[in-house]
């Protein structure tokens, strides 16, 4: 939501959505009419549907599925409410990973019914494989359809997607899109089977900055999806100007975005940047508003924060976020840590959505969980006064990162066109200073350098470790100094 709303304003919009005709496309109108309408539900309303929802979940996952049915006691289940729920273990990925075969549903009804696999991407691990079957699959596009109405998007538009080639629409071949290649799809590949829509522009992300420009303007797209780190190079190698006249707003998916970094793309665009949040494993979880609250897909997903002893955190506190999907019975998940951290939202959010909201999301726990400790201040607060620097400081400025040493060493590693101004270099030395107290100096050096690490899945990083085990680490060489 760009402002504040009510129902009528969201039922006007969703009200001029021209749905399909087919058949299928029934059970998911009939859902994104009562999603417009549960946005405004009241509190008791609230806690009244997740009684009942996750108390299905849990009889049923008890009942069906060998994991839970050994794990949970027989009263806990018979006696199921809202107030128990915080009972039930914790479940994680490495779990997820062992007990695969044990967390999907002995149910004779699954047999027969339509099913994909997603994957998590396995940069923290092996990847873990979670079974979806087709009802829950089509969240997705419900829920999509939903962010879409709240970021404002007009479906009479063209849409632009740049993300790996494994992840866009194959040419006709069936192969990926090659270097320099883009297709044109007729409608936005998400929700175009759905409802009508504008076409859709699809460009792989593994193009230089300067393809990826020009394909921009040539296309002339009115939304633009792609990487948080990726939108941020392509603003810098732009001179931190819109990278097409015809973008509306643009959206970052995959990874976390903080808030000056949002304020620089956002300075840069003179657009709006949208935010979703969701997990390969259960599928879009919730939407950033314009108030930076993530409102929840609470027809979808109930979303936990705890401590690490798993106790509930009240409104503010940042601790682990855990999510429950709703809908897929299939395998179902129940309190599965995301492994990420955020803080539940105190009071209703300004921008009169009454679903329930979290804020404060500061990425993976575990991207510091086995560095020394004051990592994590070093970082964030180096990422801060990296992206709240002065625009003319950042010319020619392509990419850059954090890279620390065993032995509390840290580097900045800067892929920029010529020799880093006297003044930047000053500002960022002066930035390190403030974060290292007189009794615990860490070393801070800035290099100069031709590329930057990609982590395993080929996404850059603006931070890594060599504290990290092997799996995580980057594998692009660094070149030296020049």
């Amino acid at each position: 939501m760009s402002d504040k709303t009510n129902y009528q304003n969201e039922w006007d919009i969703f009200s001029q959505y021209k749905f399909s005709k087919n058949k299928s496309v029934k059970r998911i109108h009939r859902i994104s009419k009562e999603l417009v309408q549960s946005e405004f539900v009241s509190l008791d309303q609230q806690h009244q549907f997740l009684n009942k929802k996750l108390g299905v979940l849990v009889r049923n996952a008890y009942r069906d599925v060998p994991y839970y049915r050994d794990l949970l006691e027989e009263d806990l289940v018979a006696g199921f409410n809202l107030e128990k729920f915080t009972e039930l273990p914790i479940l994680n990925r490495a779990t997820l990973v062992t007990q695969e075969k044990r967390l999907e549903s002995t149910s004779p009804y699954f047999k027969t019914q339509s099913r994909v696999t997603s994957s998590t991407s396995g940069t923290s691990g092996p990847p873990a494989k979670v079974h979806i079957h087709l009802p829950a699959v089509q969240w997705f596009s419900i829920l999509w359809l939903r962010q879409a109405r709240w970021f404002r998007y007009d479906l009479s538009k063209r849409y632009a997607r740049l993300r790996l080639p494994q992840q866009l629409r194959k040419k006709k071949s069936g192969e990926p899109l090659a270097m320099g290649e883009s297709i044109i799809t007729p409608c936005w590949q998400v929700i175009g089977r759905i409802v009508k829509t504008g076409d859709e522009v699809q460009f792989s992300s593994q193009n230089d900055h300067e393809a990826i420009l020009n394909w921009l303007e040539k296309s002339q797209p009115s939304y633009f999806m792609s990487f948080p780190g990726l939108l941020e190079e392509l603003a810098l190698s732009n001179n931190l100007k819109p990278l097409a006249s015809s973008i509306e707003s643009y959206l970052g998916v995959s990874s976390l975005m903080t808030q000056p970094m949002r304020d620089c793309l956002e300075s840069a665009f003179q657009a709006p940047v949208h935010e979703n949040y969701g997990l390969n494993e259960i599928g879009l979880v919730a939407a950033r508003c314009s108030f930076g609250r993530y409102h929840i897909h609470l027809e979808h997903a109930h979303v936990e924060v705890v401590d690490e002893k798993g106790k509930t955190l009240p409104p503010g506190i940042p601790g682990r976020l855990l999510v429950t999907g709703h809908n897929n019975a299939l395998m179902p998940l129940i309190r599965y840590d995301t492994g990420d951290i955020a803080s539940l939202s105190l009071g209703p959010c300004p921008c009169g959505i009454t679903l329930p909201t979290f804020e404060n999301l500061a990425g993976r726990y575990y991207r510091y969980s086995q560095t020394p400790e004051g990592t994590r201040p070093r970082v964030n607060g180096m990422l801060k006064a990296m992206t709240s620097l002065p625009h003319e400081m950042l010319e020619g400025l392509k990419q850059y990162q954090f890279h620390q040493k065993k032995g509390k060493k840290f580097m900045l590693y800067l892929n920029i066109d010529s020799e880093p101004r006297e003044e930047l270099l000053n500002l960022l030395n002066e930035a390190w200073k403030k974060l290292n107290p007189e009794n615990d100096r860490w070393s801070f050096e800035i290099k100069k350098v031709e590329k930057v690490h990609r982590s395993i899945n080929g996404k850059v990083m603006d931070f890594y470790s060599d504290y990290y085990p092997e799996s995580q680490r980057a594998q692009a060489s660094q070149s030296d100094k020049i």
